[in-house]
């Protein structure tokens, strides 16, 4: 739609009718405003987060974490103009602990899954900042073990953060750091069957309550787990958000196809003005 309403007005250039001229102009102009509302807007990208079974330069990945994350956070600041305000913090992509670019965050901490033959625990520990990290639990049970659950689910998130980074936390004034974590598995809601993957394109929220601190929002989308290291085709368990997100498309197709429409009835509308305006008529003597 953009780029056939930069046509019409690049037609209308070329023509230099005035009020028409003027009409059309607007006409380009509200339509590239309509895309540019409907355009995808990607405040903050997917990163991917590996663990390592060991240190060495041969290690291998144990577990995988892709996802694209947003925490929403509240504070108060020195500015006396600002006072209390909300910030927006990205995951950052943090690479292996075994490579020489692990800057700036640390994946050390994280721990790969605790039983090869059974119930089984994974931990991504994703340190970024000064003394930001950003920790999610996965409980389940390890591809192939003939034991119950037959199934893995994430049953904590928690975000840590410290006021004293000013990359993230300018005019703070504070030094203090702050935990916020959910612990319900039915709120968090990633789950999948063994030997399965988890995959979800769609955003969802969620509220990390703090004792002692105002609660933090959690955004995220993109997300593909893999915390056991899956590698038998099992397919992937895809979230309902997903199922029902396609149908919020419906609203944006229909407003762009109307205005294509409109556009399109106009310039022929205004072809056919122009031609039955050049055809010969009574002329003044």
């Amino acid at each position: 739609h953009l780029l056939v309403a930069l046509s019409v007005l690049a037609f209308l250039w070329k023509e230099k009718k005035g009020k028409m001229k003027t009409f059309f102009v607007s006409l380009a102009a509200l339509v590239a405003i309509c895309y540019g509302q409907m355009a995808p807007r990607d405040p903050y990208q997917q990163v991917t987060y590996a663990i390592l079974a060991d240190d060495g330069e041969d290690a291998e990945v144990c577990a995988t974490f892709r996802l694209a994350a947003q925490f929403m956070v509240g504070y108060n600041t020195t500015d006396p103009d600002k006072g209390f305000v909300n910030v927006e913090i990205n995951l950052p992509p943090i690479p292996a602990p075994n490579t020489t670019d692990a800057t700036p965050g640390d994946l050390a901490g994280s721990e790969c899954p605790s039983n090869s033959t059974g119930n089984s625990t994974t931990v991504l520990r994703a340190v970024f900042g000064v003394d930001q990290m950003f920790i999610m639990e996965v409980n389940g049970v390890q591809p192939g073990a003939n034991v119950e659950p037959d199934s893995w689910e994430v049953t904590m998130i928690e975000f840590r953060y410290n006021l004293g980074d000013p990359d993230y936390f300018p005019d703070s004034g504070s030094s203090a750091s702050f935990s916020v974590k959910v612990t319900d598995p039915a709120a968090i809601n990633i789950r999948a069957s063994r030997g399965q993957l988890f995959q979800c394109n769609s955003q969802s929220v969620i509220d990390l309550p703090g004792d002692n601190s105002p609660n933090v929002e959690l955004k995220f989308k993109d997300v593909l787990l893999n915390p056991f290291n899956t590698t038998t085709d099992g397919g992937n368990s895809a979230c309902s958000a997903d199922t029902t997100s396609s149908s919020d498309k419906t609203v944006p197709i229909a407003v762009g196809a109307s205005l294509g429409g409109l556009l399109l009835l106009v310039i022929i509308a205004f072809i056919i003005g122009r031609r039955m305006r050049t055809k010969a008529g009574y002329q003044k003597v």
